[in-house]
């Protein structure tokens, strides 16, 4: 609050405008008089519960219009996807003004003229409608309700520099086209002269254009190709599609680099043959698009076979706990070494990048400590993203705008129920119309889309009907993979194919992960292990309910506890005891292993009995590991000798 009634002491006016827009949308307008700002604080206060937005200038009258304005000593930019920290002139103030969403300051030694205020949203990207002088920008510090988390409108610094206005009229360009004139003004002399050539479709979308996520690159890559036929010069089809709401590129850095070379593909698809077909409108809805025998038929591409194809949706589901992230970090660090998963199938590895999108599992103390224990090289092609979004959210489009320039060979969702918006996973529509976004993803890049999510409680369920949702989910996956206890042994994770309706069900493949020792005890380190293949099937590993396996932990204090108590105890007796507690031999076995008992013999043949101890130094235990004995006087701290 105090940062924007500075901002606005500095500012000539004599009315000062907060606007407040409710949840359910209503806007209203709050005036206050220059020196009555020290009100300001108080009225953000009780409004808290909405959207706050300011005017950065004053107005000579307590109206919003544009006559009343006054040209205030400071420059802005709606940012929306341009990160200032990454612009040559340092914005004065920056705030986030939602996740992913920017707006910059630049204060002046004079009153900047709002031409000047233009031309800085051109040159650096920025939203071209937010540099006029009744625009209103979210006021800091207060919360942004448009989103379900509802983020606050972060100040990022408030101390860059001031700047003086005859040094930024020779810094900021006036955006020429290689035409002379400037891109706003050169773009309406285009669109007059050829508007009536111009299908009715392609006139709408460059005034009226609504971008629809997942469609900019295919709409835009039309609309350039109808400018280019009807006549327009390379020129001229730029200025029109520079300012064209379907432009994906204004908020780059190289934007203008990458719209030329987009016009210069156009063309050279012009030369090279293209023929327009008639009616073709990219956002016009044909119910039957091709026959059967313009269809071009393709196999299978897979990335792991049975698990994972290029184009194609996988489910891998699970209890929590059970080790569904670990094992799909794994498989995606394979792929970013090109190293085999292991498979019944020989086939040749992939190398490539993933894209994992992961806000649980937090990438510097988890997954890059996973993927170094376990070996990964190649973390370059590993990224993983942590922040919120939706495919409600306009960071979706974002989103999809980075993939291009990405180019993964996997993406993964973990988990997907976090990235659905606003759908009711249970309503079938309601998912299918959600979950289009990720499938239409795999096919556009070509690529595999793994999705991972929970199983519901239920034990009585069939696999194919376990998973949290609309059966929808399962519908839309050409594999439905499952996670989950092998009944035999607890401590052994299964995977196990639920669907597969583009090739073979393969055989489970198991997995352990076991604890690495950690002398500080600040981290939870670990290492996965493929075990090998089993015959269990989804149903059977889903029938095992986690709660009933005896946690690892309480094995391991059980059998240092029991082995304390005697300077050795028979191996027979021991698997008998822990049978008793649900204990199973390879878990006991493991158990020991870890604990590093001194194994030992007596006899031979039928006879023969084997021993187990715990070990213990020449100066005997600490006091951590006698657990109780710390009593013992030190000549009966046992070495152990055997027969």
């Amino acid at each position: 609050m105090l940062l924007l009634i500075d901002l606005w002491r500095r500012q000539p006016g004599k009315y000062f405008n907060i606007s407040t827009k409710s949840t359910t949308g209503r806007w209203k307008e709050h005036w206050f008089r220059s020196y009555k700002l020290r009100d300001v604080e108080a009225f953000i206060k009780t409004n808290m519960d909405k959207n706050l937005y300011f005017c950065p200038h004053g107005f000579t009258e307590p109206t919003r219009q544009k006559e009343f304005a006054c040209e205030p000593k400071l420059l802005y930019a709606d940012l929306d996807a341009v990160d200032p920290r990454k612009l040559d002139m340092k914005p004065t103030i920056a705030l986030e003004s939602s996740p992913g969403r920017f707006v910059g300051f630049w204060e002046t030694d004079k009153p900047a003229p709002e031409e000047l205020n233009r031309r800085l949203s051109y040159s650096i990207g920025a939203d071209n409608s937010g540099w006029d002088q009744t625009q209103v920008l979210r006021v800091p510090n207060t919360k942004n309700y448009k989103y379900d988390t509802i983020p606050r409108v972060r100040i990022l610094w408030n101390d860059g520099p001031t700047y003086e206005i005859a040094r930024l009229e020779k810094m900021i360009p006036k955006l020429k086209t290689v035409m002379g004139g400037e891109v706003g003004d050169e773009a309406v002399r285009v669109f007059k002269k050829y508007e009536k050539k111009m299908p009715h479709w392609v006139r709408r979308e460059l005034i009226n254009g609504k971008p629809t996520t997942g469609q900019r690159s295919e709409v835009l890559w039309k609309i350039q190709n109808e400018l280019l036929e009807i006549g327009m010069s390379r020129e001229e089809a730029f200025a029109v599609l520079w300012v064209c709401p379907w432009n994906k590129f204004k908020t780059r850095r190289d934007g203008m680099d990458q719209m030329w070379r987009e016009l210069d593909k156009a063309l050279e698809q012009h030369f090279s043959g293209y023929k327009k077909e008639e009616g073709d409108d990219p956002l016009q809805f044909n119910p039957l698009p091709r026959s059967m025998a313009d269809v071009v038929m393709r196999n299978i591409n897979w990335i792991v076979p049975g698990m994972i194809a290029r184009g194609e949706v996988t489910i891998i589901e699970g209890d929590p706990g059970l080790g569904k992230s670990y094992l799909m970090q794994m498989i995606a660090g394979h792929i970013c070494d090109g190293k085999m998963v292991p498979s019944e199938h020989p086939y040749s590895p992939v190398e490539g990048r993933v894209a994992y999108f992961d806000m649980e599992n937090t990438a510097d103390t988890i997954t890059k400590m996973r993927l170094i224990e376990n070996g990964i090289i190649n973390l370059e092609n590993y990224w993983q993203g942590e922040d919120f979004f939706s495919v409600d959210s306009d960071r979706w489009e974002t989103v999809v705008s980075k993939l291009e320039d990405f180019r993964p060979t996997l993406i993964v969702f973990d988990t997907i129920n976090q990235y659905l918006g606003k759908a009711d996973t249970y309503r079938s529509t309601e998912a299918q119309q959600a979950l289009a976004h990720f499938k239409l993803l795999a096919s556009q890049f070509n690529c595999g889309m793994v999705m991972l999510r929970h199983l519901t409680k239920s034990s009585k369920e069939k696999a194919l009907y376990r998973g949290q949702g609309s059966i929808a989910f399962t519908g839309l996956a050409r594999i439905v993979l499952t996670v989950g206890l092998s009944p035999d042994d607890h401590d052994i994770r299964v995977v196990a194919c639920t669907k597969n309706n583009i090739g073979p069900f393969i055989k489970s493949l198991t997995f352990r992960i076991i604890p690495l020792p950690d002398t500080a005890k600040l981290r939870n380190r670990s290492k996965f292990q493929w075990e090998g293949f089993v015959d269990f099937t989804a149903d059977d590993i889903v029938s095992v309910s986690p709660s009933k396996s005896k946690d690892k932990e309480s094995a391991m204090t059980w059998l240092r506890d029991l082995l304390n108590k005697d300077d050795r105890i028979e191996v027979s007796r021991i698997y008998r005891m822990g049978k008793a507690r649900s204990y199973s031999e390879p878990v006991i076995n493991r158990m020991a292993e870890q604990l590093g008992v001194i194994k030992s013999s007596r006899g031979e043949g039928r006879g023969k009995q084997n021993f187990w101890a715990m070990p213990v130094d020449d100066e005997g235990p600490s006091d951590k590991e006698s657990h109780g004995r710390k009593d013992l006087p030190k000549s009966t701290k046992r070495k152990i000798r055997f027969a």
